[in-house]
């Protein structure tokens, strides 16, 4: 089946789906990625794209998530939140760490494995986080505090993983130089950030020529988010970080341009999600469920007791609003994206390790797995924590 027609079909029962999501009171995400499960492999097998295809894809939605999600991050923002958001964002990331690693390694008596699923579990997916913000228009102090916790998350984790892989190194090889292991990320961190700091100053200094020039506002700003991506992923940076710092940049230099941008995109992203979140479906193999064992069930309940109860936690240290410390925990368990990708970093990272290949496919299978679990029960997590806190209807 040819490529247009595949799209075709896609948009226009991914609409339906959809809706169905909406009329039973989940959300149109979850109808997206049942759609994308029906039209896969997994049962009829029409979508089925290249591997090229979908990183295309992903890296172009994802790009304008993450730009999305910086734009919401103001000085003024930052200053309203103060020190508690903060305190949520350490609380949820250390106690789904510790938890996970206390769980299983006592379970297993494993310590690399369960160092690492410690380190990996505090990995949100900002792209379901987004959606449903976007869907029902959800505004107040909650969305905002969800958009900066999975806009910072992810690049803890990557600082939390390099720590653990130093560690292992200093107790295997006897070479405890966490330093050393720090470096590379960190250096991918600042230069990403660096990257969107400059093509944000840029573009927005092209934008002003055109002023009150709307179409040439929302064309400009698109193809600098697809740059900045771009010219990220082909210096083996992080493109989530650097269209997320553009923009910051944006919002905090020139937010009326921002608000233009975000006006005219609204439709346009809708329709992305609906190709996103069907492809997401079309990679979910039910079958992996059946082989998450104890193991990844002990996964499963100690991150979400985790990141619920540290952000709970957090926010209590942090004299957060009883409202939003007792239901932001619910609104930032989508995982995907950053921790797939730390584990196929795993056996490069770690050859050192006795069956580092074993141990290697383990967590990429039970990582997968749970995805299934979080990629569908996150977002319905986001609405019914928006809803608690009454900034949706």
């Amino acid at each position: 089946m040819n490529l247009v027609l595949v799209f075709g079909i896609v948009l226009l029962l991914g609409f339906l789906f959809g809706r169905f999501g909406h009329k039973t009171r989940i959300t149109g995400i979850v109808g997206y990625i049942l759609l994308g499960i029906i039209l896969g492999p997994e049962l009829l097998g029409i979508v089925n794209l290249s591997q090229e295809a979908n990183k295309i894809i992903f890296n172009i939605v994802l790009s304008f998530v993450s730009f999305i999600i910086g734009t919401e991050i103001s000085k003024d923002l930052i200053k309203k939140l103060g020190k508690g958001t903060f305190m949520i964002i350490l609380g949820e990331t250390y106690m789904a760490f510790l938890l996970v690693f206390l769980a299983i390694y006592l379970y297993t008596h494993n310590l690399a494995l369960s160092l690492l699923l410690g380190a990996i579990s505090s990995a949100s997916a900002p792209a379901g986080t987004v959606a449903v913000i976007q869907e029902y228009r959800a505004k107040g102090l909650l969305t905002s505090i969800l958009l900066l916790l999975v806009g910072i998350d992810d690049a803890l984790t990557i600082i939390n993983y390099t720590i653990v892989v130093g560690i292992l190194k200093g107790i295997y090889l006897r070479s405890l130089d966490i330093f050393s292991s720090l470096m590379p990320p960190l250096t991918e961190i600042s230069v990403s950030i660096l990257i969107g700091i400059l093509l944000g100053i840029l573009f927005i200094k092209t934008i002003r020529i055109f002023k009150n020039d709307r179409e040439s506002i929302f064309i400009l700003t698109t193809s600098s988010i697809i740059l900045c991506s771009g010219l990220s992923l082909y210096f083996n940076l992080s493109p989530l970080i650097s269209t997320m710092s553009m923009g910051i940049i944006f919002i905090n230099l020139a937010p009326g341009i921002t608000r233009v941008w975000i006006e005219n995109s609204e439709m346009m992203i809708a329709t992305l999600y609906i190709v996103f979140f069907t492809l997401i479906g079309t990679h979910l193999r039910i079958e992996l469920l059946l082989t998450m064992g104890i193991i990844g069930i002990l996964y499963v309940i100690f991150r979400t007791i985790g990141l619920i109860g540290g952000a709970y936690i957090g926010g209590l240290v942090g004299k957060v609003d009883k409202r939003i410390r007792k239901w932001v925990g619910f609104g930032i368990l989508c995982q995907a994206g950053v921790c797939m990708g730390l584990s196929a970093l795993i056996a490069g990272d770690l050859y050192f390790l006795p069956n580092i290949g074993n141990l290697s496919k383990s967590i990429i299978s039970l990582l997968a797995s749970t995805s299934i679990l979080f990629e569908v029960v996150g977002p319905v997590g986001v609405k019914f924590a928006l809803t608690k806190t009454g900034e949706i209807s």
